[in-house]
């Protein structure tokens, strides 16, 4: 957990070092800001019912705040806040109140009813309450002298999504059935349109892409993504079904790649698969298949919605072997992969498990010339070539690769949209921070600054 209030810390306060979070009165005085931490993530609260916040709640500085209570003090040169803005942090961020009663305040599709959620009951549901957390920080910060480097007020980057429901309304059976029932019975006058359509799939009241497109292509550095369904049948609410080796959906597909430029498909998933994710992989092999040009790497659910698993005894066995990871790490440190993967992750909001992916074989590479050894023996065990330390290195560091390759995970920091210009930049204050993580302490070779550096322009 402590991992996790570090992250969200450092969300927070980019330059988090002149923050704590702690209840130890001796240790304040080593920080600039102290935010005092409440009962919420003590063993005996965390995750039971007495966890939720009470209504209604208290604010501070007129920003309302799930934990603790509203106090602010100044204690020598140090700031205490009382109010847990880590905690309420983590409960906004994790979307907590969801899955501590997971069968509750659910509609029929299963998704989560945000009117009575904690914020919408608190009535602070339309307001970016963790910005305003920051800002808090940031101006508590300023009071004792601290100069931090202004939030940047930027769009990064627009993307444009479009849930490809349906194609075409008369050109396939079903909507030309009941457009001639409609036609007929009803008197609707829809018979002229029905027959344009069929000759001309621009004629279809449907098919209105290139008016989409047209729109799109107004922000040319857009990324837009369609996202098209897979399913064999389209039943129940993924109904109407397209064919994706039909006349239609290749015209689609085909005005697409030619008029659309920086455009992905991803797969819009069945609704079947919001309780059965393994059928996920099929539906995006048939997506595939039918999409040979680009890797289907993005998804949509048709009905949003986010359930946690109910087996008491398998998440009994995450915890046995969450405790036992923690037991060999605390044993053996965790070296500088993970202070690197602290600071990248720190600036550029990058998830700490991809960090950690994306830097591992690079710092391999670096402790073999004194972990070389090791690595080979690694190598062994798990059955690679193994026969010199450089062989061994090496197919663990390919083993590595293509582990993520196969799992989608991103192995250079350019793929994970970190702005160029903006890396270079943070490349000497990243490399400061991975250089003084504790974390390094435990690394086989001690690196230099200046290796530290070259570590992350080679991850780039």
């Amino acid at each position: 957990m402590q991992k996790v209030i570090d992250y969200i810390t450092q969300f927070l306060i980019r330059d988090a070092h002149h923050v704590g979070y702690c209840n130890d009165k001796t240790q304040w005085t080593k920080y600039k800001v102290v935010i005092v931490p409440s009962n919420f993530f003590n063993d005996n609260t965390y995750g039971t019912p007495q966890s939720m916040p009470s209504l209604p709640l208290q604010e501070i500085e007129g920003i309302p705040f799930l934990y603790g209570y509203p106090k602010i003090e100044k204690i020598k040169n140090t700031i205490i806040c009382y109010a847990d803005l880590i905690a309420s942090t983590y409960f906004l961020l994790s979307r907590y109140e969801e899955y501590i009663n997971p069968n509750t305040n659910r509609d029929p599709h299963g998704r989560y009813i945000g009117k009575n959620s904690i914020p919408a009951l608190a009535k602070f549901i339309h307001r970016p309450i963790i910005d305003e957390y920051s800002i808090l920080l940031r101006q508590l910060l300023h009071q004792t002298n601290i100069t931090l480097t202004p939030i940047p007020q930027q769009i990064n980057h627009i993307y444009l999504t479009h849930d490809v429901d349906t194609i075409t309304n008369y050109r396939r059976f079903r909507g030309l059935l009941g457009g001639l029932y409609r036609s007929i019975f009803q008197k609707n006058n829809s018979l002229i349109t029905i027959l344009k359509s069929l000759t001309n799939i621009n004629n279809d009241p449907a098919y209105t892409f290139p008016w989409i497109i047209n729109q799109d292509n107004q922000l040319p550095k857009a990324t837009k993504i369609y996202f098209i369904k897979a399913t064999h049948k389209a039943i129940g609410h993924d109904r109407p079904a397209y064919n994706l080796t039909g006349k239609n959906f290749t015209h689609l597909k085909n005005e697409i790649l030619t008029t659309s430029p920086n455009t992905i498909f991803g797969l819009h998933a069945s609704y079947k698969s919001g309780n059965t994710p393994n059928i996920i992989p099929n539906e995006q092999k048939l997506l595939q298949n039918a999409i040979k040009n680009q890797k289907i790497t993005t998804s949509r659910h048709h009905y949003l919605r986010s359930l946690h698993p109910n087996d008491m005894e398998a998440r009994g066995k995450i915890h046995v072997a969450s405790c036992m990871a923690g037991m060999a790490f605390n044993n053996s440190g965790l070296g500088l992969t993970h202070s690197m993967a602290h600071a990248l992750g720190g600036q550029f909001h990058i998830p700490h498990g991809c960090a950690n992916a994306l830097l591992l074989p690079h710092v391999i590479r670096f402790n073999s010339f004194d972990a070389g050894v090791r690595y080979r023996e690694l190598a062994r065990i798990i059955g690679l070539p193994h026969s010199n330390v450089e062989e061994g290195t090496s197919a663990l560091v390919n083993a590595i690769n293509s582990l993520c390759d196969a799992m989608k995970v991103p192995m250079r920091v350019r793929d994970l949209k970190v702005d160029e210009t903006a890396y270079r930049q943070a490349l000497d204050s990243i490399s400061i921070h991975a250089y003084n993580d504790l974390c390094t302490k435990g690394n086989p070779r001690r690196p230099s600054l200046g290796d530290i550096k070259k570590l992350f322009e080679a991850a780039w």
